[in-house]
């Protein structure tokens, strides 16, 4: 930058103006994905408004990444309000949450999340009913750790089936 802006003293010419604009702009792009990368949206979005100024004809492209900051900052939040609703134990707020997400962007992260909170509601709905004893809570029991085993397949919820079983065998 500092070449093209001695260049363009000894001489004006337009196509060193032009480099000098291009490189400035690349520069604030380089400023933004930085704060992109820090997830310091508000901040990036002021500095995109200055990367419209360098180069108005990049507007279009500026403009397209200010809308995916919307959108990756609307996915965040939604993330984080579902995890804390699924940390509460709130199991249709956490689901809420994580279709909002997945309608912004559909990840792997919030298909896993939408698992994660099957699975530990009918883990949690499993083990209460498996203290109930009875066999009618039993069973309900074996078709919640069922549900939960769909969700995630895990050591945990292979042992809570058998256990479930050993105590409706026995009851038999």
């Amino acid at each position: 930058l500092e070449k093209y802006k001695k260049a363009a003293a000894l001489r004006p010419d337009d196509a060193v103006n032009k480099k000098i604009v291009e490189c400035r702009y690349r520069i604030q792009l380089a400023v933004i994905d930085k704060l992109i990368a820090e997830k310091n949206y508000k901040e990036a979005i002021a500095e995109c408004e200055k990367a419209k100024q360098i180069k108005p004809e990049a507007e279009a492209d500026i403009n397209a990444k200010i809308a995916a900051m919307n959108l990756t900052q609307r996915y965040e939040a939604f993330i984080k309000d579902g995890k804390a609703a699924l940390a509460d134990q709130q199991w249709e707020k956490a689901r809420k949450f994580f279709r909002q997400a997945k309608q912004e962007i559909d990840t792997q992260e919030v298909k896993d999340l939408l698992n994660l909170t099957t699975y530990q509601e009918q883990i949690i709905n499993g083990k209460a009913a498996m203290d109930k004893g009875d066999r009618g809570s039993l069973d309900n029991a074996l078709g919640c750790f069922k549900l939960a085993q769909r969700s995630m397949d895990t050591p945990e919820v292979k042992a809570l089936i058998e256990e479930v079983k050993k105590k409706i065998q026995e009851m038999e």
